[in-house]
């Protein structure tokens, strides 16, 4: 047996006091699967296995191994346990050589539709949404994107495009293939566009609280991250480099910047470009993150939690326990008591 399969069973085994008592059979094979618990419990994969986080509906993860309820699970580079019962598995569209349409799953009483990797494109330029609710958070697709069909209930389907899961009306989609197109993140009217002009810390508060709706606190744990990564300068370099720009994205994460703000007309050594790059980052590769900023308090332990958050999950520096507690800190005692009204 694998000495990976093997260490995931010792810790799957000590893990019982946490996960409850677990079955002898044992299945293997990596596959993805969408959180289905409004809020799913991540627990540390070795000793003591605490909980180390959450995860929202919707978050699609790389299951690696399960055993009976407790799954060895992968997100964004990081491995942790969970609940088998929170997961749904996927399928992965790109695997599938059958030219048939897919078969949808077995009706079920609450009223949703599920499918197995039905492709569809979208009609028309339109919006795709965090939650079923035009209220929520989104992001703006263009004519002919396809994405795959995981569940329809009344006029929104559920789709899902590489690790991405989100909510669309049905109206917009279509089976039939139109064109090829990309996400974009959807720019303010010009008339509706923050003010750029100020020093940067000035702009980086407006901008986090103006167009990407996050209340002080939440502003204040981002700030602070920027401030020990980069002390607002758009410019910074580190890492030999590797890193830079105000968040310090490295290597891969420098390159996604670059050709992002190439492909939507923005300067990626500008603080603009760097700014809507950030935001379409978090919808789109943090939505967990996001998720958080938007629900924090706004006080000054809201602050706090928002800096320790984005700093252990989307900055991940080295020592990032440690680290993050420093900039939080900073978040709660020196721009909390700057910013809060």
């Amino acid at each position: 047996m694998k000495v990976r399969l093997t260490k995931f069973i010792v810790a799957l085994l000590a893990a019982a006091l946490v996960l409850g008592t677990l079955p002898a059979a044992l299945a293997s094979g990596s596959f993805e699967a969408v959180v289905t618990a409004s809020k799913m419990k991540v627990y540390r994969q070795s000793a003591p296995h605490d909980q180390v986080g959450s995860l929202p509906k919707g978050t699609v993860v790389t299951v690696k191994d399960y055993k009976g309820d407790a799954a060895l699970i992968s997100f964004q580079g990081r491995t942790g346990i969970a609940h088998v019962s929170d997961l749904r598995a996927l399928k992965d569209d790109d695997n599938s050589s059958s030219d048939d349409a897919p078969a949808k799953t077995e009706a079920q009483d609450d009223g949703i539709t599920r499918y197995d990797n039905k492709s569809v494109w979208t009609k028309e330029s339109c919006k795709v949404y965090a939650k079923p609710s035009s209220s929520s958070d989104s992001l703006t697709l263009t004519k002919g994107v396809k994405l795959s069909l995981v569940a329809v209930k009344g006029d929104w389907g559920m789709v899902q495009r590489g690790n991405n899961v989100g909510y669309i009306d049905m109206s917009h989609l279509s089976t039939s293939e139109v064109a090829t197109a990309e996400i974009t993140v959807e720019t303010p009217a010009k008339s509706d566009a923050p003010s750029f002009s100020g020093s940067n810390e000035t702009v980086i508060y407006r901008f986090l609280t103006q167009v990407m709706g996050y209340n002080v606190a939440a502003a204040c744990g981002v700030m602070a991250n920027i401030k020990y990564e980069s002390d607002y300068k758009v410019t910074c370099v580190g890492d030999s480099g590797t890193s830079y720009g105000i968040c310090q994205w490295h290597a891969s994460r420098k390159t996604r910047l670059i050709d992002w703000c190439n492909s939507h007309g923005y300067d990626y050594t500008s603080l603009k470009g760097q700014l809507y790059f950030l935001q379409y980052e978090l919808k789109t590769y943090y939505p967990a993150v996001h998720s958080k900023l938007k629900s924090v308090s706004n006080s000054a332990q809201g602050a706090y939690d928002a800096a320790y958050d984005f700093c252990y999950n989307f900055e991940a520096p080295a020592s990032r326990a440690s680290r993050s507690v420093t900039r939080a800190n900073y978040a709660r005692d020196n721009l909390w008591s700057k910013y809060r009204t």
